[in-house]
């Protein structure tokens, strides 16, 4: 069967196709604006709702108060029949002599200028009352109808273009404005409904007309000011209907105001009288207002953000609740970019409330092993609180300068569940990296009792037993209170140790291994001999008790990231580097696999300076085929690790080899001694290498005379002999070409070396 080809189809059916391409793109749309649309029109029902039952509860009350009221708008027959009863009665008691009474005028009497005004207030209330009634219904039935227009169709295509057709014809139409106003007319009402109230009551009582007067003057007052407050404080959630009017005017009067400003200021000739100031012809919403003073960083921002959390965090009933703000709180405190301070006065404000929120978190921890939950999320929700312990303990020792007091924590719950056998090896990775930040708090919390008990220098006995007390509660043996200070540094490095010697056995990276060793480092003292001593034999330690990964693991393993970071340390002033570590170190260089994977990452912070004395301390000082392995390590340093230095490390290089078989062959310092042809050719071997690197990677400007000293050194111990004549032409020539074209300024000196020595009548018809 031949497939079809779409460009045969007819027009229609082939846009067909493509608007059905787009589906999925309509649907993500149709998503959003549901979303939206709906909450807008159900906001716009609901609000109808209570305006129809307002309105029809204030109508049937003004419908009574009108039928008392329009009464005063034609004579008061009830007037005009006590008249005439009053006539007839005392015609029967006086006789026929009494007159008549004239009831013509009470009949042709106008109602009084009170009943005017309280009549046409009342039913001008009335109507606006009825007239708003009727905008909600007829709302609530567009709002309806806008819904089952968009519900009708169940392609995604048809559905987002009926949503975009309807939302911009509302949008056209105005129907926003018609929303807000129908609120407008119900308001006009009540108060058309309190002023006819005066006009009503005060030709019957002049006090109960003006307790009527007050009523709608503070009323009227309470209205105008619910009306602009919202203009001044954009977090007021009081507003009426006049508040975007009003908000308009003011921004239009704001605008006018500048631009006339500008105009004076400037000059008519520099802005004309009808041109506005540029950047103040779009004026901001009410919203978009509040939405800036909601943004704008502040110290009451800051505030508003701790009270909200702590309030969220009070009125949750479950500690398994907490574990959303558990996950996000370690991305409050550190990020890709380092350590994050946005959020620290929140985190303040947590930790200094009521919640008691370590104590909730470690509760949480020790609660996950109920067996009620699945393991893979017992194994999150540990996980969780775990991260959520490390994140809080960073942040406290973090501020350690600024603290006053810190958080307790228990790292005896960390500490059973890394030797506990219930848990599995994944976990591990984050309880070493949390135990450690607990005990650097503990370390940091009893730095600072330290420091406030030290007065001049000194402590008295009392103060001594405290410290000594506050040491032992913090489950710190090992604190001596007698050279504090001292001691608190010990502490801290003890901590590092441990957490590096932890750090080494697993399978993965701890968790924050970085900013956990440096933060440690940081918040410790220089280090003392005996913490150097320490830190050396937590490295000498590892690497004998750790073959398998030194020798067989091929790829990075956190081993190899923690003998880093002990060697960043013991590069300090204080190093103390004895024979063992120095063993250990070529052991570990020469073992280690040395994969592509793991030489980019090992001895990344490590000074060169530092790599480079330690290795020649290693060549003077061992012996025997440790001290091959040792200059092996120098040679793979240079080569490998200075890779952007070529030039300079094929020179070093070359330099040391010649040195080192000078010494181990036992070759006398003169020029062209006598040499074995192993000796010779060793010697040629290092000189056309150094060659080859030369023609491969040129020196600079810089670098001339280096690389002709360099040529000099090894043609001072080559003798002239036939073999090697025959032996090197070739390579030299070539070296000699790339210097002729670069035209070196010594290259007629060495032309005039090379003569001497026998060469250049060689080299010359190559050349």
């Amino acid at each position: 069967m031949s497939s079809v080809d779409h460009t045969t189809l007819p027009p229609q059916d082939q846009a067909d196709r493509e608007e059905l391409a787009g589906t999925k793109l309509w649907s993500f749309y149709v998503s959003q604006a549901e979303r939206y649309d709906k909450a807008l029109v159900e906001g716009w029902k609901s609000d109808m709702d209570g305006l129809l039952i307002f309105a029809g509860l204030f109508s049937a009350s003004l419908t009574a108060f009108l039928i008392e009221s329009y009464k005063t708008l034609s004579p008061d027959q009830g007037t005009i029949t006590i008249a005439i009863l009053a006539q007839i009665s005392t015609q029967l008691h006086g006789g026929s002599n009494v007159s008549a009474v004239d009831i013509a005028p009470l009949i042709a009497a106008h109602p009084t200028s009170a009943a005017l005004v309280c009549n046409t207030l009342w039913f001008l209330s009335l109507g606006f009352s009825l007239m708003c009634a009727l905008m909600a219904t007829l709302v609530e039935q567009w709002a309806r109808h806008f819904i089952h227009s968009t519900e009708m169709k169940q392609s995604p295509v048809t559905r987002a273009r009926i949503f975009a057709y309807l939302y911009y014809g509302v949008e056209r139409f105005g129907m926003y404005s018609l929303v807000q106003f129908i609120p407008l007319l119900l308001h006009i009402s009540l108060l058309l409904f309190f002023a006819g109230l005066i006009a009503f009551l005060h030709p019957i009582n002049t006090t109960v007309g003006a307790l009527a007067a007050a009523m709608l003057a503070s009323i009227s007052f309470a209205y105008l000011y619910l009306t602009v407050l919202p203009m001044f404080s954009s977090d007021s959630p009081y507003r009426t209907p006049l508040s975007n009017i009003a908000w308009g005017l003011l921004r239009q009067l704001h605008t006018l105001f500048l631009s006339r400003w500008k105009w004076l200021t400037d000059g008519e000739a520099k802005l004309p009288h009808n041109q506005p100031v540029p950047g103040h012809n779009s004026i901001p919403t009410m919203f978009n207002v509040m939405l800036h003073d909601t943004a704008d960083k502040s110290e009451d921002r800051a505030k508003r953000d701790g009270r909200a959390m702590v309030w969220a965090l009070k009125s949750l009933t479950d500690d398994d609740e907490l574990e959303p703000f558990l996950e996000a709180l370690p991305e409050l405190v550190w990020g890709p970019n380092g350590r994050r301070r946005g959020y620290d006065n929140m985190i303040n404000m947590l930790l200094e409330s009521d919640l008691r929120l370590i104590p909730r978190i470690e509760a949480l921890l020790r609660d996950s092993d109920n067996g009620l939950l699945a393991p893979d999320v017992q194994f999150r929700h540990r996980v969780s609180c775990i991260k959520a312990l490390w994140a809080l303990a960073f942040f406290s020792v973090s501020e350690a300068s600024v603290r006053r007091f810190f958080p307790i924590f228990d790292h005896a719950l960390l500490a059973s569940h890394m030797t506990s056998t219930n848990f599995a090896q994944p976990l591990l990775p984050y309880l070493t990296s949390a135990y450690a930040m607990v005990r650097c708090n503990d370390f940091c919390s009893l730095s600072a009792f330290v420091r406030g008990a030290l007065e001049n220098g000194k402590m008295s006995q009392m103060q001594l037993k405290q410290v000594q007390m506050r040491a032992a509660d913090l489950s710190f043996s090992a604190f001596s209170a007698l050279d504090a200070l001292n001691s608190c540094s010990d502490l801290a490095y003890d901590t590092l140790a441990d957490y590096w010697r932890g750090s080494a056995t697993v399978e993965q990276t701890s968790y924050q291994f970085e900013a956990t060793s440096s933060l440690i480092q940081q918040v410790a003292l220089q280090p003392s001999p005996a913490a150097v001593m320490k830190l050396r034999d937590t490295f000498t330690s590892l690497i004998e008790g750790n073959p398998r990964i030194v020798q067989d693991h091929s790829t990075l393993h956190p081993f190899d990231i923690v003998v880093d970071a002990i060697l960043h340390v013991l590069q300090g002033p204080n190093c103390l580097v004895d024979m063992k570590l120095q063993r250990l170190f070529i052991y570990y260089i020469t073992k280690r696999p040395r994969t592509p994977d793991v030489w980019a990452r090992i001895f990344s912070t490590c000074d060169p300076t530092f790599m480079g004395s330690l290795l020649t301390k290693c060549v003077v000082v061992l012996d025997g085929w440790i001290k091959e392995d040792a200059m092996g390590a120098i040679w793979f340093f240079m080569a490998i690790r200075a890779t952007k230095q070529t030039f300079l490390t094929s020179t070093t290089l070359t330099v040391v080899r010649v040195e080192i078989l000078r010494r181990a062959s036992g070759i006398p310092p003169a020029r062209h001694p006598t040499l074995s042809q192993r000796q010779e050719e060793d010697l040629c071997s290092i000189l056309l290498e150094y060659l080859e690197s030369c023609v491969k990677f040129p020196p600079n400007d810089k670098q001339e005379l280096m690389a002709i000293d360099t040529f000099q050194l090894l043609t001072f111990y080559l003798p002239l002999t036939p073999p090697f004549l025959a032996f090197v032409p070739a390579a030299v020539c070539r070296f000699f070409r790339g210097y002729s074209r670069r035209q070196f300024t010594r290259f007629e000196a060495l032309r005039c070396q090379l003569g001497w020595l026998g060469w250049w009548f060689t080299l010359d018809p190559m050349l």
